[in-house]
């Protein structure tokens, strides 16, 4: 049972990283653009890149292997509709979050060439897209802990 608590601390303590640094880096980024100061921008979307490689990435990494250790550990199915809710939800968490990154270096490159006229409406554009993908990210984060929480179905048998 050690083994057990040891692994569901894990997985949490991975979950509350990758929440709370992608909403912190987040919240800086915006904090940033808001500015319209190109340095500014440049500056805070290198360290939120950074942030993601090193903060985030490992989270998302260790969540998932913790979460398939824990499932296997529990004997729980793969088919059942609680984990196949949770498998949905992080999908698409992940498949908000891959393009994020690809976008969070757009905005970098667009930043960082002094040839180009700033702020300008491709920066702005992907900018949004940014926000959107995002927020849906936190969404299937928001339900993924709520499914935890509050076990909404005749959970993992």
């Amino acid at each position: 049972m050690a083994e057990y608590h040891f692994l569901k601390l894990i997985h949490i303590l991975s979950a509350v990283i990758m929440t709370g640094t992608g909403i912190g880096l987040a919240y800086f980024l915006l904090l940033a653009v808001v500015s319209q100061q190109q340095k500014v921008i440049l500056a805070v979307t290198r360290w939120v890149i950074w942030g993601d490689w090193v903060f985030t990435t490992p989270a998302i990494i260790t969540q998932i292997l913790s979460g398939v250790w824990l499932v296997n550990k529990l004997g729980w199915s793969y088919q059942s509709p609680g984990l196949q809710w949770v498998l949905g939800l992080y999908a698409l968490m992940l498949a908000c979050w891959l393009p994020v990154i690809a976008i969070q270096y757009k905005l970098y490159f667009i930043c960082h060439d002094t040839q180009v006229e700033f702020p300008n409406k491709v920066f702005y554009r992907y900018f949004a897209c940014w926000v959107v993908l995002g927020c849906i990210a936190l969404a299937c984060v928001a339900a993924l802990f709520s499914i935890m929480v509050f076990k909404p179905f005749l959970f993992f048998v």
